[in-house]
């Protein structure tokens, strides 16, 4: 007997056949071993990241849900900043699981900083399983206006 299945009336459309053959596509895709973690020896996690630009800095807030300070690295070289760390994962021998989505693993992240980075007072902090990296701004980089004088014939 068959799987029950939602009516759609609009099931045999070309569109709605094509973009549902699309979905299962990219789920094989991402269900190989690169994409699931089994080619790098387990399961493997990447932080979610942000980048905002304020008036005065750039900021950097990186998804590390469990993750303590002491697990995370940052480094700036010439105008790359690295933010790098691993996620272990806590296994208890008496549990067992029957759902595992969380990722665990090591992780790095680069950017290559903007020219107006003050790579000298970067700052980073960390709360509720989030990290914070602060980068202000060098207001001596910034663009300065040129003014024109008016030549006398």
């Amino acid at each position: 007997m068959g799987s029950l299945q939602r009516f759609d009336g609009h099931q045999d459309h070309p569109l709605t056949r094509l973009r549902h053959e699309l979905d299962r596509s990219f789920q094989r895709f991402f269900n190989e071993p690169l994409f699931s973690g089994e080619g790098f020896g387990g399961r493997t996690f990447l932080p979610a990241l942000n980048v905002e630009e304020e008036a005065d800095r750039y900021v950097i807030q990186a998804e590390m849900p469990g993750m303590e300070p002491d697990d995370i690295d940052i480094e700036v070289q010439g105008n790359t900043l690295t933010i790098r760390g691993e996620r272990r994962e806590e296994r208890r021998e008496e549990s067992r699981y029957h759902l595992m989505e969380s990722r665990y693993g090591t992780f790095q992240r680069s950017f290559t900083l903007p020219e107006n980075a003050d790579v000298e007072g970067i700052t980073a902090d960390s709360k509720n399983g989030v990290l914070y990296v602060y980068v202000p701004k060098d207001k001596s980089r910034e663009p300065r206006k040129i003014r024109i004088n008016r030549s006398k014939p």
